[in-house]
């Protein structure tokens, strides 16, 4: 069977999350050889501060980085064992390890921006592609993106201590696509978004007919959909025409984003969205030049 028929292997904002079936535990493989459970991490950990860290902060240039800090625009100078190792951390560790990884890159001073967007989006993008070639199963990649969704979550409280205050009134409704599986990427947006002082809502939408009644009672300015597959294309369209008819708001804006759209942008004017998002803070810097403050500070 075609996974593509049925399943939406990429369905969030810059990342590639997917589906299938079976999983094989096994040990995290460090150096070559698996790590033991007592000693594996710190192994890993201290070639991390040696080897790893000091090619990161050079490369983005945050040897004295805060957490507020501003990443590069680009992830190519993040040295690809860093991928690799947390790539292995998400299929086959406990998310305690994954997090003190993360963390321990954090506390060398990179920025969380950074984290995010160069560190976590391309791992969930590699166990994307890794089910596409059928080198992992369903289970393997939806507890790896678990996984990562809970180094986010536990990441939060420091990302957003930082976060504007919300006196701008803009409101963001950030839902996937009917359809669509996954929000690990529409999370990571979320967080941008909360941290730029937007108030943020859909967490809990997935029906045309919640979304629908979410701009008719509320004013929302900005709507965000994650699009995977070209199956999803004509619905999106349709879905976006009826959300314009039923907005409060006769200026909303639609954004979307997600692999198909990167490949593809000449869909954003297809379905009918306003603007494409490359990655997170690419939609908030987009959203903010296009939709006015409600209560300017």
């Amino acid at each position: 069977m075609n996974k593509r028929s049925n399943m939406s292997p990429a369905s969030s904002f810059g990342d590639q999350t997917c589906w299938a079936d079976g999983v094989v535990p096994m040990a995290p493989m460090v150096g070559g050889s698996p790590a033991s459970a007592h000693g594996g991490l710190s192994w890993l950990l201290n070639t991390l501060e040696r080897e790893v860290l000091p090619r990161l902060l050079h490369a983005h240039g945050q040897s004295d980085a805060g957490p507020d800090k501003r990443p590069s625009k680009s992830d190519n100078d993040v040295p690809h064992s860093v991928v690799e190792q947390l790539v292995q951390m998400a299929l086959t560790n406990d998310t305690a390890d994954m997090l003190a990884y993360v963390q321990a890159i954090h506390a060398q001073g990179v920025a969380l921006e950074t984290v995010y967007l160069h560190v976590l989006t391309p791992v969930a993008r590699t166990l994307g592609e890794m089910w596409e070639r059928d080198e992992c199963s369903f289970t393997d990649v939806t507890v790896g993106l678990w996984r990562i969704k809970q180094v986010m979550h536990e990441l939060s409280p420091t990302f957003q201590s930082v976060a504007q205050e919300q006196s701008h009134g803009r409101e963001v409704m950030l839902v996937p696509t009917p359809g669509s599986a996954h929000n690990l990427g529409l999370f990571m947006v979320s967080e941008f978004f909360r941290r730029s002082g937007w108030r943020v809502s859909g967490e809990l939408l997935s029906q045309p007919s919640d979304m629908l009644h979410a701009v008719q009672n509320d004013w929302i300015d900005l709507v965000g959909l994650s699009v995977g597959i070209s199956d999803h294309l004509a619905p999106l369209a349709d879905l976006i025409k009826a959300l314009r008819g039923a907005s409060r708001n006769p200026a909303l804006q639609v954004m979307v984003g997600g692999p198909l759209m990167l490949a593809h942008p000449e869909y954003v004017a297809t379905v009918g969205a306003d603007f494409m998002a490359v990655d997170a803070q690419n939609a908030v810097e987009l959203a903010e030049a296009r939709v006015p403050m409600r209560n300017p500070r």
